[in-house]
């Protein structure tokens, strides 16, 4: 049933996940039906899985006793799956208090993106189903200054370090400038698209489900990903940078501001990038 669930769509593998766990699990360990919530995260959620993925899930308890009973069963079962060929990770349990104290700072994007898409195995009394319609998307207040801290910091990585790179003719260095530009970039269009930030391995494929990229965008990043030359290179940066600066003015995100203005600005939230 799942040995080949990279080949289904996401509503057919969940469909197939619930029947797994109703008739394997919790025939199993049927006490643990009204004491865990399970959700599908990882590569499942986000519709990002292939041939390579396996299907990730949680398992959110209600309190630390709990936790250390409920992870012993799951190491258990986690090596009979292995023996048993079946593609499937199931992470060590968390309580739901742990969950909302971490995703309530608003600090943890990664965090977020995961729990906001995460699909429903099971879920007594609705539990997490709650605490993921709350942290759905970000306040306003704290998108704009996450929105601000990646457009500053892009101006500072390349004001302050690219040409620093450049200078050294340091092409290691250049290169992973480069990278770390184009990773904000990237940050800031899934972000104005309502999209949490994504990990490096699902970033490129997010960035192509997005319906309206600015004008040219994807053509330039695609020249710096096979680009290697340095003059060539720093073109295509100030090209890239001013293309997603435009943007933000004309969506009324940023204002007209000089580089300097960007390099030492503060905003109170950052983004964490993994």
């Amino acid at each position: 049933m799942l040995k080949q669930f990279y080949l289904k769509d996401r509503k057919q593998i969940a469909i197939d996940i619930k029947k797994f766990f109703k008739d394997d699990f919790f025939v199993r360990y049927p006490e643990l039906q009204k004491q865990v919530s399970i959700v599908i995260v990882g590569s499942v959620a986000t519709a990002n899985y292939d041939k390579y993925s396996d299907v990730d899930l949680d398992v959110i308890c209600s309190n630390k006793k709990d936790e250390k009973r409920i992870l012993k069963i799951i190491q258990s079962y986690k090596k009979e799956l292995r023996t048993r060929g079946i593609p499937m990770q199931i992470h060590a349990p968390r309580t739901y208090t742990e969950i909302e104290n971490q995703l309530s700072v608003w600090e943890r994007d990664a965090m977020l993106r995961e729990y906001s898409q995460a699909i429903i195995v099971s879920d007594q009394g609705n539990r997490f189903k709650k605490i993921q319609n709350k942290y759905q998307w970000y306040p306003w207040h704290v998108f704009k200054e996450k929105l601000l801290w990646l457009f500053a910091e892009m101006i500072f990585e390349y004001e302050e370090r690219y040409s620093v790179a450049i200078r050294r003719k340091d092409f290691y260095f250049e290169e992973a400038i480069k990278m770390k530009i184009l990773r904000y970039l990237f940050a800031i269009i899934l972000l104005t698209n309502k999209k949490y930030p994504a990990f490096d391995k699902h970033v490129y494929q997010d960035i192509l489900k997005v319906n309206k990229l600015p004008k040219d965008f994807l053509k330039v990043v695609n020249r710096l990903l096979r680009s290697h030359d340095f003059k060539k290179n720093k073109k295509l940066l100030l090209e890239i940078i001013g293309i997603v600066e435009d943007y933000l003015i004309k969506k009324r995100y940023i204002k007209k501001e000089s580089r300097q203005y960007w390099v030492d600005l503060r905003p109170k939230y950052k983004v964490e990038m993994k």
